[in-house]
């Protein structure tokens, strides 16, 4: 078993998988209602038209997106069913793509902040369509180049198949380093 067993015994994984199933259930429920609220908002609200408050929009849409694994977990869990990395991977495919978006809509919501306090004429007068169209290229791209990464890494190893178990130990690595170094 990989990434999650950490040295541990199948049944204290299993254990505290279970222990920790109901919560994550919680989350993800809160998760598709809190943001299916607030996409709602936004769309309906026609003073919440504006550039930011659509890529809050997308952004909820991503995370409701992202709570997607977990229905597939908790059947791992209950059913004491281990599936290999690869199989993981194929599964959580949809989720993996909502924590790619949801990552990437962070840091494009802090961007568009940023552009318009500090070049708010200039802002003001982009078109919206070639606005959205440059942030989604980056994004398809930014994704691809993960899911890639992700899928010639994959291992035949047995896992649970929570969301980072879809991942070769190998990219877990060299993500957490990433963000190391962009804290630092």
């Amino acid at each position: 078993m990989a990434i999650t067993n950490l040295s541990i015994s199948t049944g204290t994984l299993l254990d505290t998988a279970r222990f920790a199933a109901p919560y994550y259930g919680v989350v993800c429920a809160l998760s598709q209602i809190l943001n299916g609220i607030l996409f709602l908002v936004t769309v309906r609200s026609p003073h919440l038209r504006t550039n930011c408050n659509r890529l809050i929009g997308l952004q909820a849409i991503s995370e409701m997106v992202f709570a997607w694994f977990y229905p597939y977990f908790a059947y791992n869990v209950y059913t004491e069913r281990f599936v290999t990395n690869s199989q993981c991977f194929v599964v959580m495919i949809v989720p993996i793509a909502g924590a790619n978006m949801t990552h990437f809509m962070i840091l494009i919501i802090g961007l568009d902040r940023y552009l318009c306090a500090v070049h708010a004429i200039w802002y003001k007068s982009i078109p919206r369509r070639h606005y959205f169209g440059v942030y989604a290229i980056i994004a398809v791209v930014i994704h691809v180049t993960t899911i890639s990464a992700q899928y010639f890494s994959r291992t035949d190893d047995k896992v649970l198949c929570f969301i980072p178990e879809a991942f070769s130990e190998s990219i877990i690595a060299e993500c957490c380093s990433a963000s190391v170094a962009i804290r630092d």
